[in-house]
Order: structure tokens, then sequence, then C-alpha cells
């Protein structure tokens, strides 16, 4: 198990942010964590790196984590070029937990099967925030849900996860 959280909480300014019961994660886990914008995800990527240590409950970290942070602004290379110069950096690392937030924005097409490529062959764990389906579609095994200041798991791939909230929706219509 490279990270243990339990009974977590996160404030801001008095107002609960996120709530997190018990997550692990372990060896060779692609987690990908999915959830509306505002919700905390990427709050708990630093707080999962170390980089934010202002929050409740407990955290245990083992191993070496390389955190590649959201590109939102770049000078002389694209986008792209300086997204996949961040990844590659971090995997020549080799670390035992490799934490992405939004990794395929500003890829195009043949970057983002570089990028599935890369992540399928990295020995590590992976936890990425994304809103990118066919990303979320092609690595994720493992979900975690930010919902309603909850971040909960979702044992199976992207595409159960939205076959079973439409299971759910339909359900609570039959009622």
């Amino acid at each position: 198990m490279y990270s243990h959280i339990e009974n977590l909480e996160k404030n801001i300014n008095g107002d609960l942010l996120i709530k997190i019961k018990k997550l692990n994660i372990n060896a060779r886990q692609r987690i990908g964590v999915i959830g509306d914008n505002g919700q905390g995800k990427t709050t708990l990527l630093n707080i999962v790196s170390g980089q934010d240590r202002n929050f409740s409950g407990k955290l245990q970290n083992q191993g070496k984590i390389v955190f590649v942070e959201q590109l939102n602004r770049f000078n002389d290379l694209s986008g792209g070029q300086k997204t996949r110069e961040l990844i590659e950096k971090a995997l020549a690392q080799k670390p035992n937990l490799l934490l992405l937030d939004e990794p395929t924005t500003h890829l195009d097409e043949k970057n983002i099967k570089w990028l599935l490529r890369e992540l399928r062959n990295f020995s590590g764990s992976i936890l990425a925030v994304s809103h990118d389906r066919y990303f979320l579609k092609q690595f994720a095994d493992l979900l975690w849900v930010f919902e309603n200041h909850q971040v909960k798991e979702f044992t199976g791939d992207f595409v159960h996860f939205i076959e079973f909230r439409k299971s759910l929706s339909l359900n609570q219509k039959n009622v």
C-alpha cells in the first residue's frame, strides 16, 4: 500500500470541502478521480503529495510520490509539448505513486495515445484527475468519485460507472 487515508476532512474558511472515511492506494492501481469542478479533486492531490498539510485526519504515504500539476500557462513550448515533457520527467523519476492533474489537457490524439501507452507500462500506482471520458475509459480500473463533499470509491472502470449511474437514475424514476 502506497497511501492510506482515513477520516480526512479539509475545510476552507470553515466550510467543508472534502470528507473521506477511508481510501487506500495499492500497488499498480490506476485510479481515476472524477467529479464536478470545485469539489476538491486537485486539493486532494495536493494533500496526497504533501503540498497541503492543512487538514484533519490521517494520511500515511510510503514510497516516492511525484505530482504533475495541471498546466495552465506555458511560454516557449506548446501546451501539449510542455505537458508531455513534464510527464516524461515524472516517469523518469520512477515514483511509486504518480499523481496527474488533467494530464490530457493540451494533448492531441497522438500524444494521448502515447500517454496511455506509457501509463500502461508504468510499474507504480497512478491517481489521475480527469474530465476526459476517453482517457478515463482507457486508463482507470478504479474510480474515486467526488459528490456532496464526500469521496467514495467505485470498484470498476468508467464504462461500468456510467452504466451504474444510468441504472440508478432509471430506478429513481420508477419509484
